[in-house]
């Protein structure tokens, strides 16, 4: 059997046209993930600014998605980082890319 980076580990042998639908896939679910974790923390502000009278439903609502992309934006690369350096050891995967998408969309499924 095969083995991954000198580990006892199996090799995924999948070629990069029988991963694309994975990688959408886990993309799509990454998507779906992140938009419900930025509506929940969303939903606090949200109902105390618009309950309270403060600003209307519209502004509420272009208020909260300018600043969720800007911390998307800003705040993303910190993130990834972290990711990979303090949460993931990415030498398990090295060297087999087909590996990693099939556990990332395996991540993604579980989330």
């Amino acid at each position: 059997m095969p083995v991954a980076g000198g580990l006892d580990m199996p090799v995924c042998s999948l070629s990069e046209t029988a991963l694309l639908p994975y990688v959408c896939l886990g993309a799509v679910l990454s998507f779906l993930c992140a938009v419900g974790i930025g509506a929940n923390d969303l939903a606090a502000n949200f109902a105390m600014v618009v309950g309270s009278g403060s600003l209307s439903l519209n502004s509420a609502i272009k208020y909260c998605a300018f600043f969720e992309v800007l911390g998307a934006a800003l705040m993303g690369g910190k993130v990834t980082a972290t990711i990979t350096s303090g949460i993931f050891d990415d030498s398990l995967i090295q060297g087999n890319a087909s590996l990693a998408i099939a556990g990332m969309t395996a991540a993604s499924f579980a989330a």
